[in-house]
């Protein structure tokens, strides 16, 4: 239990037990899924009114250090140290990149082909031009025919360009959901809904996985004791576990969103490499579902496009959110994926890409197999089980100093639940056969020189 010492009594009190507490994470003093005081509790120790302590606390969840579950209390959550950004501005480069699952690039020369097919259209003023939110008409036809691919069924006017993947989820939050709303996710989720949702001040509440993902009876536990709004979930592949939903889970989760009216955000990161039109969740509840294709991670991931299919009701509220922080994605690179897609240079990029994973997936078994792991070539990163002398966090710092990126169980995890000893390991980042190769034989060297050290020492 917490036991507050000190605090900057020159701060408004509320907000000094909130950065005390803060402080007293980050030194190491209250570590994860920590239970804290009760506010009663915690007022009578600091010697103030409770509604200071419920102030502080508000402070304290909003940066995320925080989560209050009902009927047990108040928690240090797991990711509390943990950088939950995409992207971190703020760090060094690294050497060999294997914690981003940047998008293989090919080296396609026939970029050049589709952008000149695009400028003989005659449309390129047009495309110069300021557009509708939810972007050109004929782009949105062939969102739809790409969609379909995928199991989404959608028309025209069910479907939006945005600048990106990453662009249509935080669009999608900003509009459907209001600050303080609760947004039901898998416990270990993708670290950019994590980063939007605290930009916009919406509560992730984390959900237990089994081996498919999120458990039904556990969703509809939480939605029985809480007030959710919302379901963010990667229906086809979990990220970063790699865990493959079944239809039956599928099913029973549609039934959940049906029941409790929530609106679900799916992220089909990593669809097109699964090669099959199988239902997504999306589609088994259709009227409360906003599915997002990005077309980064396909091909050609500097047009920053994507697609998003919503039903009648939230479409415009979604399209107004991309008009407010965005205007309109650009119809110029949304011309050129569009072309890419129709003239088969998308299909004949994705073909190779698959291919480069399964050689990388093979390379991975062969260097890091006789370690627990869960990859596939429908992923492009694998989930690696660390020894029991490892945290995440500690691999992840230990393999920087070797110069080479690796993302812990920290990165991805949501509420108190203790992280467990995993890491992601990005099979796309490495730009070329030769830094990933030597990447994987550094964290080989590194795992087991930590498990003969920790062996020899016991």
């Amino acid at each position: 239990m917490w036991d507050l010492k000190v605090i900057d009594t020159s701060r408004p009190l509320y907000l000094a037990i909130a950065e005390a507490l803060e402080r007293d994470v980050h030194a190491g003093i209250v570590k994860p899924g920590d239970m804290l005081p009760t506010h009663r509790a915690l007022a009578k120790i600091v010697g103030v009114t409770v509604s200071t302590i419920t102030r502080a606390y508000s402070v304290a969840e909003k940066r995320g250090l925080i989560t209050a579950i009902v009927g047990k209390g108040t928690f240090v959550t797991a990711d509390a140290c943990a950088r939950s950004s995409v992207m971190d501005m703020d760090l060094e480069q690294l050497p060999i990149e294997m914690g981003l699952t940047k998008p293989l690039h090919m080296g396609d020369c026939s970029f050049r082909d589709v952008v000149s097919q695009v400028l003989e259209e005659g449309k390129l003023h047009k495309y110069m031009q300021y557009a509708d939110p939810q972007g050109l008409a004929e782009h949105r036809d062939v969102g739809v025919a790409w969609l379909g691919r995928f199991g989404v069924p959608a028309k025209r006017e069910n479907v939006l360009v945005t600048a990106g993947g990453q662009h249509a989820l935080f669009s999608t939050l900003y509009s459907l959901f209001q600050p303080g709303d609760r947004i039901a996710v898998d416990v270990l989720t993708y670290p950019g809904v994590k980063a939007a949702a605290r930009r916009l001040g919406l509560r992730l509440e984390g959900v237990i996985m089994d081996s498919e993902g999120i458990v039904p009876e556990e969703l509809e536990s939480l939605c029985n004791r809480s007030d959710i709004k919302g379901l963010y979930a990667v229906g086809r592949l979990q990220d970063p576990t790699n865990r493959i939903m079944s239809n039956k889970r599928r099913d029973a989760l549609a039934r959940i969103i049906r029941k409790y009216r929530l609106i679900l955000v799916e992220n089909d990161v990593y669809g097109f490499l699964n090669g099959q039109a199988d239902r997504t969740l999306s589609a088994r509840a259709s009227a409360n579902s906003v599915y997002i294709a990005s077309l980064s991670k396909a091909f050609y991931a500097g047009l920053r496009i994507a697609f998003v299919a919503a039903p009648a009701r939230l479409y415009n509220r979604i399209a107004q959110g991309v008009m407010d922080n965005v205007l309109f994605a650009s119809p110029f690179c949304a011309a050129i994926a569009c072309r890419s897609i129709q003239c088969g240079v998308a299909d004949a990029i994705i073909e190779r890409k698959i291919a480069e994973l399964t050689r990388r997936v093979c390379i991975f078994r062969e260097k890091l197999g006789h370690h627990r792991h869960t990859c596939s070539e429908q992923s492009m990163a694998a989930w690696l089980k660390l020894p029991d002398s490892w945290t995440g966090s500690q691999f992840e710092t230990a393999a920087a100093q070797k110069g080479i990126r690796v993302y812990a169980a920290e990165r991805f995890a949501v509420g108190p639940v203790v992280p467990p000893n995993y890491i992601r390991v990005s099979l796309s980042g490495a730009p070329d056969m030769q830094s990933f190769d030597n990447g994987l034989d550094t964290l080989a060297s590194l795992l087991d020189r930590k498990k003969t050290t920790a062996g020899a020492a016991g």
